[in-house]
């Protein structure tokens, strides 16, 4: 069973503008405040750094699906732990009204995901906000 959550914006600009500064992930310690960091080590893996308030968290999700203009989803475990705590984070870009619909999300399951995310689902879901508006701000300031 899934704990979900997820947010979305409109983005004036194409997907494929908005694709391009969301895989430019060598600019993301400039422009985002939430995933401050994020490499791809290999054609499956990626090591990120997710800032929420002052403290950071690396984490190494591997990468499910990479769709150009279309999808970005990897898969995260605690710890490297499967059933405890597992995210399925997703970005899905759809062309809407002249621009994108960007949608950002994320399926949690495990113990865990049960325990915490009653606590944490509000910081989370902000966090995701601030990612979308960021973004937006990058994609529309072209």
């Amino acid at each position: 069973m899934w704990y979900h959550i997820q947010t979305e914006i409109h983005i004036d600009k194409d997907p494929k503008s908005v694709w391009k500064a969301l895989m430019d992930f060598s600019s993301y310690p400039k422009w985002n405040p939430f995933i401050t960091s994020i490499k791809q080590v290999s054609d499956q893996q990626l090591v990120a750094v997710m800032r929420s308030g002052n403290s950071d968290m690396t984490f190494k999700p591997r990468i499910l699906k990479m769709e150009s203009q279309k999808e970005f989803r990897w898969l995260g475990k605690l710890g490297g732990i499967g059933g405890l705590f597992t995210g399925e984070h997703y970005f899905l870009l759809s062309p809407e009204r002249g621009g994108t619909l960007f949608r950002q999300g994320e399926k949690f399951s495990g113990i865990l995901a049960w325990i915490l995310l009653p606590f944490m689902k509000k910081d989370i879901q902000a966090n995701f906000v601030r990612f979308n508006e960021a973004l937006k701000a990058l994609v529309e300031g072209e």
